[in-house]
């Protein structure tokens, strides 16, 4: 792969990553030199190398990958509040960078599994009991029949 490939690889990648935005994607690469990112995008917005690139790394990784991670977004809407003048978009903006941190607890469906129920249950053996104190597994089962069959008759 040639050095013009290579940055045609990360421009794509870039670009990936910040879709709206092919200038501020080849500024990232070009080391903040905007004389530079503005000839990349000029050659590279219609290349069809480009197109390749971005083609490959979406079938290679998924659109998933090019997007901002959790940490990244909350920077972002951070550095928006901080940047902020106005009163309330600074306290919406923290309110949600809080949110997604988990700092803020919603209310929501309470589950009480205390509930307790008194099963009460009486055994009455039937059959004839044998030394041990256990009933005749034979006799028990005849004696069962027995009493279903008058059940259901």
């Amino acid at each position: 792969m040639t050095a013009e490939q290579q940055l045609k690889l990360k421009f794509a990648e870039a670009w990936l990553r910040n879709p709206n935005n092919a200038f501020a994607a080849a500024l990232s690469i070009a080391k903040n030199n905007s004389f530079i990112a503005m000839k990349m995008v000029d050659n590279w917005i219609f290349d069809d190398e480009v197109e390749n690139f971005k083609s490959q790394l979406l079938d290679e990784y998924g659109e998933e990958h090019f997007l901002p991670s959790k940490s990244q977004m909350v920077r972002e809407i951070y550095d928006r509040a901080t940047a902020s003048i106005d009163d309330d978009s600074y306290g919406r903006l923290m309110k949600l960078a809080a949110e997604m941190r988990g700092m803020i607890e919603k209310p929501g469906l309470t589950i009480n599994n205390n509930h307790q129920t008194n099963n009460r249950v009486m055994v009455i053996p039937v059959g004839r009991l044998m030394e041990n104190g256990q009933v005749d597994a034979d006799d028990w089962e005849h004696t069962a029949i027995t009493q279903q069959q008058a059940l259901t008759q």
